[in-house]
């Protein structure tokens, strides 16, 4: 259960470093200019912004997901009620409404509407 919750998290994290190891080696040129004493393509520097970066993540990942994972999600979803539009229920809908599936009806109204 805790790798379903912590795999987005983590995906997100890995997404991020790529990106910013990225961009810090297209944008070397310019931050040369800014650093004094290492390179902008510097090994060790790199990995050490990388695995700063990286346990702070996951730090806060696990912190987060341990907090879903403690939490009985029967009396979250019983508080916050039936899921309900944000427009005017049509005469023909309320039934469905009492059975649940008003949520289905209105996507698929929503659908069929937009291709009209």
């Amino acid at each position: 259960m805790r790798a379903a919750v912590m795999r987005p998290s983590v995906v997100a994290i890995g997404l991020g470093l790529a990106a910013g190891l990225t961009a810090t080696l297209g944008a070397g040129r310019w931050l040369t200019s800014l650093l004094y004493g290492v390179t902008p393509t510097d090994p060790a520097t790199l990995a050490i912004v990388r695995s700063i970066l990286s346990a702070t993540g996951l730090a806060a990942a696990t912190l987060a997901a341990a907090r879903v994972l403690r939490t009985d999600p029967a009396p979250v979803l019983r508080a916050e009620g039936p899921a309900r539009p944000h427009f005017p229920l049509p005469p023909q809908v309320r039934p469905l409404e009492s059975a649940g599936l008003l949520h289905i009806h209105a996507l698929t109204c929503r659908c069929a509407s937009r291709s009209v």
